[in-house]
């Protein structure tokens, strides 16, 4: 005799449900008169056929919820995108109609856009205080430092018993926007002799 299972776990459904199906067939051939001992209980054809149809019942119901969850995933598959469209693009309209500072927008699952802490005028002196600190840093930007090109070969001196040494190559650097020369300054005239001799030494006073 084969050990039964003790964990409805252990036995797979869809094979008891077949094994249920063909063995209730074959009870419609029994007499009704038929009895059988089993585990001390008296089964009859009338008690064979209400343990068949009983399970076969509980296993059909089974089969039509999977199905019916079947049919609500893909339900809910088909409404996803639209759904997500909707929601993303409504939580935007949303934030214009009542401000990004709004509180109202809590209620939506909106976040509230952080409040500038810069005014204009601030952002101004920023940018200024920037290029200022660029400058005395020596700090170049992308075009400044595309407009510097080396130019010809860095110079190679070999002194006699000694290693190579390579210089630096020469550099194209940018050209500065240059102040107009200042004119020059005409020299102050000499002072007149003292005792009022001619300065022209003709003898002339």
């Amino acid at each position: 005799m084969a050990t039964l299972p003790t964990k409805p776990k252990a036995i797979r459904p869809g094979a008891l449900a077949r094994d249920v199906q063909k063995f209730n067939e074959g009870v419609q051939g029994l007499s009704a008169k038929t009895k059988v001992n089993i585990n001390g209980t008296v089964m009859t054809k009338a008690t064979f056929q209400a343990v068949c149809q009983r399970y076969l019942a509980a296993q059909a119901a089974v089969e039509a919820t999977k199905q019916a969850h079947v049919d609500a995933v893909n339900n809910r598959n088909a409404i996803t995108l639209e759904t997500s469209m909707v929601i993303k693009e409504g939580k935007t309209a949303v934030k214009s109609l009542l401000g990004r500072q709004s509180t109202q927008l809590a209620s939506f699952g909106i976040p509230m856009d952080k409040a500038l802490t810069t005014t204009s005028q601030q952002q101004v002196v920023a940018n200024a205080k920037r290029r200022q600190t660029r400058q005395v840093h020596g700090i170049m930007g992308k075009r400044q430092r595309a407009a510097i090109k080396v130019v010809g070969n860095p110079p190679i001196h070999l002194p006699s018993g000694g290693e190579m040494e390579v210089g630096a190559p020469p550099v194209n650097l940018p050209q500065a926007a240059s102040s107009p020369a200042a004119a020059p300054v005409a020299p102050a005239p000499a002072p007149a002799p003292a005792g009022g001799s001619d300065p022209t030494g003709t003898g002339n006073a």
